[in-house]
């Protein structure tokens, strides 16, 4: 079961709710039938996911200068993780794969993030 915590925009905060129903739906009641639908979970398991060996990202193409290859997103695992938080990517490329080094997280070309969660 998740614990986390959630503001209602009545009531103020309500800490450490454990009410699955809660987690799974974003628009709750802090108790049930006060006011439906005002609520907005601060889950404790936020997305503050630290890049690490193996994981698997999202690559971001810059293209080709010319237009002739356009921006395109490719998965990538993660292969080392530098002092400085930028990291080595081997990419599954459209035209094959290539190791790329040096890279920061975002969404700008040569960059990569995190793949969106699917639920």
């Amino acid at each position: 079961m998740y614990e986390h915590d959630h503001l209602c925009s009545v009531c103020g905060p309500v800490l450490n709710c454990t009410d699955p129903a809660c987690f799974y739906n974003y628009l709750s009641d802090c108790e049930p039938g006060k006011h439906s639908g005002l609520l907005k979970p601060d889950l404790k398991e936020t997305n503050t996911m630290k890049p690490s060996i193996g994981r698997i990202v999202i690559y971001h193409h810059p293209g080709s200068a010319d237009g002739k290859y356009p921006r395109q997103d490719s998965p990538a695992i993660i292969q080392n993780v530098a002092d400085d938080g930028s990291v080595r990517l081997f990419v599954f490329g459209p035209k094959g794969q290539h190791m790329d080094e040096g890279l920061t997280e975002g969404t700008g070309p040569s960059q990569w993030s995190w793949p969106t969660r699917q639920e």
